[in-house]
């Protein structure tokens, strides 16, 4: 268990975290690699975002992650993968942002817009 004693203890554990990390030679930036090989159907959570979107039409981060019963912060990076993919299209009306499959028609999305 860490233990945090003052202001410093934090940057303490950092640093001894990056020590470790340079000593046997791991990469600290793993993050960012998972975010370049993630496809956008490589995951079955956005292959049900996709047919979620298909099924049901424009719908908002709020409704879809109720709908799966995902946290904020999934539903996001997820939405982020497949709009990066070209999957999902993001469209903003009154303040809300809609996100649409990128096979949907136009005369549908004209309604949004």
């Amino acid at each position: 268990m860490r233990k945090f004693d003052g202001p410093l203890g934090a940057w303490r554990i950092v640093l001894a975290e990056r020590r470790y990390a340079t000593f046997f030679k791991l990469d600290t930036r793993r993050g960012m690699a998972r975010a370049k090989t993630a496809t956008a159907l490589s995951d079955p959570r956005r292959v049900a975002i996709i047919k979620l979107i298909e099924e049901r039409g424009p719908l908002t981060q709020a409704q879809i992650l109720k709908a799966l019963n995902m946290s904020w912060g999934q539903v996001q990076w997820h939405l982020y993968i497949l709009e990066r993919e070209g999957r999902v299209r993001r469209i903003t009306k009154n303040g809300l942002t809609y996100y649409v499959s990128a096979a949907a028609s136009t005369q549908f999305l004209s309604d949004l817009e």
